[in-house]
């Protein structure tokens, strides 16, 4: 896409390509090259690759004992740096959402190497949950500035800040208006109820089979 959106540049507004000396900017003392005009994305090796193969996720889930989908998403997210990602946080494993490979150790691994400095930041850009369910983000958010906080050593106010911006924010990512003013004790009011309730119902399977209006059918005798 990078090379298409230059190659139509270049033709579009008559641009020629020159042969520039560039020096090493990467502070390892390597050698400076020079353009010539020709793309040389497609042959460049971004970070996370030199470590990277396709039995990565398979030795992440034996080491760690991670989910296979988290282990897929951080070997094709991370590449190499996935071990970087979960060893430079051992304990922080734990979903941000249930229905997504996300995990605690990425929020902190994006504060530490990353620069990631705001939970909107977080919650988007490093993880995309706010673009994938908007839902998911808003009850994740509680967490990711707990976590945050613990890494940049975050006021109470800030942290009351940090949720006023980040739930305006996930406006512009889906969030119906009415619920702007949403406080993270509601959030996580909610949370645990849906957690009663999915607990409850399953109980509630034990001896037969639940239907609506609270009626059971009797499990069928064998």
């Amino acid at each position: 896409m990078a090379e298409d959106a230059v190659d139509e540049a270049i033709k579009t507004f008559n641009l020629d390509p020159k042969h520039i000396a560039l020096p090493d900017i990467s502070g390892a003392g390597l050698p400076g090259f020079t353009t010539n005009g020709t793309c040389v994305t497609r042959f460049t090796p971004v970070l996370g690759s030199h470590g990277y193969s396709t039995q990565l996720p398979s030795q992440l889930t034996q080491v760690y004992g991670i989910d296979a989908d988290i282990a897929h998403h951080l070997a094709t997210n991370y590449g190499d740096r996935a071990w970087s990602v979960l060893s430079n946080a051992p304990g922080s494993i734990a979903r941000l959402a249930p229905s997504f490979p996300f995990i605690e150790a990425e929020i902190r691994h994006g504060v530490r190497s990353e620069a990631a400095c705001t939970a909107a930041d977080v919650i988007s850009r490093r993880t995309r949950l706010a673009f994938l369910d908007v839902d998911a983000a808003l009850k994740a958010l509680p967490r990711i500035i707990d976590v945050m906080a613990e890494e940049l050593n975050w006021s109470e106010s800030r942290r009351e800040q940090e949720w006023t911006q980040t739930v305006h924010f996930l406006r512009t990512m889906g969030l119906e208006e009415a619920r702007l003013a949403v406080t993270r004790e509601e959030v996580l009011s909610c949370d645990a109820k849906a957690h009663r309730t999915k607990r409850d119902g399953a109980a509630a399977f034990t001896n037969g089979v639940k239907v609506g209006g609270g009626r059971e059918l009797e499990a069928p005798a064998l």
